[in-house]
């Protein structure tokens, strides 16, 4: 899809007339589209129906016609598509362009992307992964952290249904000198347990109610483990309502934000309020605020 035109505006509000105008655009040319594709199949069963019927070079005619119709159907149904598509790119790239200047060192976005079962199965890290699509990614840094992050999927533990959470991958710019999981209780497991020999009991009630902690060096962990990180763990978890995993290993901050549910909605029958351009400011900040509350900054030598 070609470059959008997109300007420029100085408050929030102002995107919802313009995302507006494109929806209804692009409504218009949804509905033109499905009538035409709706009459091109029609046209293509008659038209070959009546040459199959009639004798003579005429049937040919007709089931000449009936096979364009068909193509001129097809071309008809990538126009629809394609129309859900643009303003789907049109409402995405508005918001995106709008504050990732605010709250990302570098942001870049691709809602039909993800991190692959592949990638991820290369690490050897992680017990259960499936990956989804599209997968909302986007890479980037924050606070001079690098960071990639998309959708997966994931059996809940009573196997009855598939979830879906976030995947976030940090780059860790700072030595973190030990290996450590923070499990959360009620979650499907996610991360090799295997990597590890210990299963830690900490004096933090919170810590020990919600989730298993286990690390390769009991001492070294509690510099990870500092209140700041604790409280920011619960604020975070209560604020996104979801069950939050990490692992630090090799340098490496691996996070899985389980059982979360997207609050943003759009659509081309859906008109655009404030609340909706919110709720999705609010989920691709979900990687700054993790930087923000968990404290993540002092990994980074930017710091």
């Amino acid at each position: 899809m070609k470059s959008l035109n997109i300007p420029k505006f100085n408050n929030l509000e102002d995107y919802i007339p313009f995302l507006n105008q494109k929806r209804r655009a692009m409504l218009i040319n949804f509905v033109l589209c499905i009538i035409l594709m709706s009459i091109f199949y029609v046209s293509f069963f008659v038209l070959v129906l009546i040459g199959l019927i009639l004798f003579g070079d005429i049937a040919y005619l007709f089931v000449i016609f009936g096979f364009l119709s068909m193509g001129l159907a097809g071309f008809f149904s990538y126009l629809f598509i394609r129309a859900i598509n643009k303003y789907k790119a049109y409402y995405f790239m508005s918001l995106i362009n709008y504050f990732k200047a605010d709250y990302y060192d570098e942001l870049n976005f691709n809602y039909n992307k993800t991190i692959t079962k592949q990638s991820i199965k290369d690490l050897k890290i992680f017990s259960k992964y499936k990956e989804v699509e599209p997968g909302m990614y986007y890479e980037g840094k924050v606070k001079g952290l690098s960071f990639k992050s998309s959708y997966y999927e994931y059996v809940s533990l009573d196997k009855m249904k598939t979830k879906q959470g976030r995947i976030v991958i940090f780059d860790l710019q700072k030595s973190i000198e030990t290996n450590l999981l923070i499990e959360h209780k009620k979650t499907k497991v996610l991360f090799n347990k295997g990597l590890f020999k210990e299963k830690l009991s900490l004096e933090s009630s919170y810590l020990n109610d919600n989730y298993n902690i286990y690390a390769d060096d009991n001492l070294n962990c509690f510099k990870i483990l500092e209140p700041i990180f604790i409280k920011g763990l619960s604020d975070y978890s209560l604020y996104y309502d979801a069950q939050i995993n990490l692992l630090f290993k090799d340098n490496k901050l691996y996070i899985a934000i389980n059982d979360y549910k997207n609050r943003y909605k759009y659509g081309l029958v859906k008109k655009v309020t404030i609340n909706d351009l919110i709720d999705f400011i609010n989920e691709v900040k979900m990687v700054s605020n993790l930087v923000s509350t968990l404290n993540l900054v002092k990994y980074s030598l930017d710091i």
